[in-house]
């Protein structure tokens, strides 16, 4: 049985007519989700997650904690502050020249060279021990007895000898006031020791040298001198 013409035609328009507007629809739905797109900003889309580790490696890197930082010199110095360089001690203890200070052998010296510095001008004597002439041996003999020194009335070689034994002797860069000085021939023989003379300081000395000269102050004579000596 065939369908009525009218009927038919009705519902095919409705149909193309739906089928119409559900098309539009679509796209017009369609344009607008593209033009969204498009006017969205590219700032807004977010980097993916792969790219964040390249961008720390970029940057420099953190100090690591607990690292031991460089002392400066400057710091370093501050706290050790130098030392002062240490003072010299004197070793002059024993005339007490060197530290200012008097002792009781720097006095006795004092006066056994005062002593014979008063005796100069007064003529030499073999043998003679004052107070009116003098030899050398008998000039600083009286001397450091006037000093308080009791010792026997000897020879120059004598002298040495008395005073070697009991470790007397002294090197001649400590040369001060009161020591003997003994010259002699021979450098290697003790027994050519033929004169004595006393030291005023390390560059004067006082003696009664020989017949027909009286006694004098000279400067002190490295020629021929066989030793120095220290009366205690």
């Amino acid at each position: 049985m065939m369908p009525h013409p009218r009927r038919l035609g009705g519902r095919l328009v409705l149909t193309l007519v739906a089928g119409g507007a559900w098309l539009l629809a679509g796209q017009h739905l369609a344009g607008q989700a593209g033009a969204d797109q498009a006017a969205r900003p590219p700032a807004a889309i977010v980097a993916p997650s792969s790219t964040v580790p390249q961008q720390r490696s970029a940057t420099a890197p953190r100090a690591v904690a607990g690292r031991p930082r460089p002392t400066s010199p400057r710091s370093s110095a501050r706290s050790s502050p130098p030392t002062s360089p240490p003072q010299p001690t004197s070793t002059g203890t024993s005339t007490g020249t060197s530290t200012g200070t008097s002792t009781p052998r720097s006095q006795a010296a004092a006066r056994a060279v005062a002593f014979a510095l008063a005796q100069e001008g007064k003529p030499y004597e073999l043998g003679a021990e004052g107070p009116d002439a003098y030899d050398c041996s008998g000039l600083v003999w009286r001397a450091w007895q006037h000093a308080g020194l009791a010792w026997e009335r000897l020879s120059a070689a004598a002298q040495w000898q008395w005073l070697h034994r009991r470790g007397h002797d002294l090197p001649a860069s400590q040369i001060g006031p009161g020591d003997l000085l003994f010259y002699a021939d021979n450098p290697h023989n003790p027994a050519s020791i033929h004169h004595v003379a006393m030291a005023v300081d390390h560059a004067r000395m006082v003696e009664a040298p020989q017949r027909g000269v009286p006694v004098r102050v000279r400067p002190l004579r490295w020629r021929g001198l066989f030793a120095a000596v220290r009366p205690p």
